[in-house]
């Protein structure tokens, strides 16, 4: 959008959806499918990024993989979201062997 139509110069500012309105906009998307390209570029607006991290034989971590979303971590380790997440808040070892993290790790 232009400059030129921004905050009160845009003919729609201050105004706000019927409720029918909603429900046609609603219906006109309803059963669209989306390709894999566009899941994932939603899955990274969305999703908060996770580093898994595996504690390997010198007690370092060593990083296993980066994930878009705490769902697809857990997928690929096959447990709960939910484990993830508190796994994620803690801060600890889940089975005394993975790590995860928002931030990545300096493994210098």
């Amino acid at each position: 959008m232009s400059k030129s139509k921004l905050g009160e110069k845009n003919s729609f500012f201050g105004k706000t959806h019927s409720e029918k309105t909603k429900s046609l906009m609603s219906l006109a998307r309803l059963g669209k499918i989306h390709s894999d390209s566009t899941k994932d570029l939603m899955f990274k607006k969305r999703g908060l990024q996770v580093y898994l991290y595996e504690k390997n034989s010198d007690g370092g971590l060593d990083l296993v993989g980066t994930f878009v979303s705490g769902r697809k971590t857990a997928e690929f380790l096959n447990i709960s979201n939910n484990t993830v997440n508190l796994y994620l808040k803690s801060g600890k070892l889940f089975k005394d062997k993975y790590l995860f993290s928002r931030n990545p790790m300096d493994n210098s």
